[in-house]
Order: C-alpha cells, then sequence, then structure tokens
C-alpha cells in the first residue's frame, strides 16, 4: 500500500468516525477503531469499544449490492476491551450490558463452499441468518462467534472459544467447537456442571 493510500485510507476513516458519533452521541472509543459503512451501525449509551476494534458493515460484494442493507445494533452499556472484529451483511443485534474481552471476531457470512470456482473468494457470500447476543454477556478472550448464532441473556462464552451453536440463557460455553458446561441453578443460587 502506497503512502498516498494509507493517507486516503486515515482520512476515509476519520469521516466515518465523525458520522458515527454523530450519531452515537455517548460512545467512547479506544485508539485505532475503524469503521466501514458506519451509517448501518447503532450504539446505546455508555459503551465502550477498545482500541484496534473494527467495526465493518458490507452493503455489496463484487459489486453487486444486497437486497437487504446490513445491521450492526448494540445496546446500552457494552464494554469491549480491545480488538473487537465485528464483520456484518445480514445482521449482528447485541443486547445491553455486554463484557467483551480482548480479541473477539462475530461475524455472520461465509464465502461460498464450493471447490469448483478457481477461488473461494469468487464464490458468492451465504450471509446467515445473523448473530444475536443477548443481555449481560459476557465473553472471553480469543472467541469466535459465526453466523446464525443466538447467544441466550447471561451467558458467559469461554475463553478460545468457537461458537457454531445456539447458547442459551444462563448457560456457561467453552470448548472449540463450544459446548454448554455449566447452567445456572437459580433455586441454589449457583452454576452445575452439564454432563455430557
Amino acid at each position: 500500500m502506497t503512502l498516498k493510500d494509507k493517507i486516503r485510507k486515515r482520512r476515509e476513516n476519520k469521516r466515518e468516525i465523525k458520522a458515527f458519533l454523530k450519531n452515537n452521541r455517548k460512545v467512547t472509543l479506544g485508539e485505532n477503531v475503524v469503521f466501514k459503512n458506519s451509517k448501518y451501525i447503532t450504539c446505546g449509551e455508555n459503551c465502550v469499544i477498545g482500541d484496534n476494534s473494527r467495526l465493518f458493515c458490507f452493503d455489496n460484494y463484487k459489486d453487486v449490492d444486497f437486497e437487504v442493507r446490513p445491521e450492526i445494533k448494540i445496546g446500552m452499556n457494552m464494554h469491549a476491551t480491545g480488538n473487537l472484529v465485528i464483520q456484518c451483511a445480514g445482521k449482528v443485534h447485541i443486547g445491553n450490558d455486554l463484557l467483551a474481552a480482548s480479541d473477539i471476531f462475530i461475524i455472520d457470512y461465509n464465502h461460498g463452499t464450493s471447490p469448483l470456482i478457481f477461488d473461494y473468494l469468487y464464490n458468492d457470500l451465504e450471509i446467515s441468518k445473523g448473530v444475536t447476543i443477548g443481555n449481560g454477556v459476557w465473553i472471553g478472550n480469543n472467541v469466535v462467534i459465526l453466523g446464525g448464532v443466538n447467544i441466550g441473556d447471561k451467558a458467559i462464552i469461554g475463553a478460545g472459544s468457537v461458537v457454531t451453536h445456539d447458547v442459551p440463557a444462563y448457560s456457561i460455553a467453552a470448548g472449540n467447537p463450544a459446548r454448554i458446561i455449566k447452567t445456572y441453578d437459580k433455586e441454589n443460587n449457583c452454576w452445575v456442571n452439564v454432563k455430557h
């Protein structure tokens, strides 16, 4: 990338940040946060988006517009430590009070998998039904959340997990692929191991 390209990208991102903050006033951004199509991103009050985070919305692929516009919707009081990456071509909805550790990757689409096309990059995108994360969720370090996943209220996702299936409310999921390892027993006010 040439110096001229780097300067152009910096200017574009400054415009994106300015547009984002105009519509999302009570949000704290860390250093080196990058947006793409911030017009499709809404964020509730008192949110922190940590250093080196990237929130990207894609409304076309290979110069063909998608029928539905992408949407990243974040509730109030989210705290994302740093290196949060959200790549959205459909919808990513996050509830209130998310606690997100570092190096979290959330994506709601995938490239097609036909081996008959010269390069997987040239497969059409497969956009999932989206990603939904409930209220009060805690996501540990180095977590990947793939498209089509719903994570229920107050769930915990253990560090290093790859979430490929739904996670019920009040449960702890961990591993690759993530599986439920504990559920919360409200009657006895404690976490209970899940037998597999």
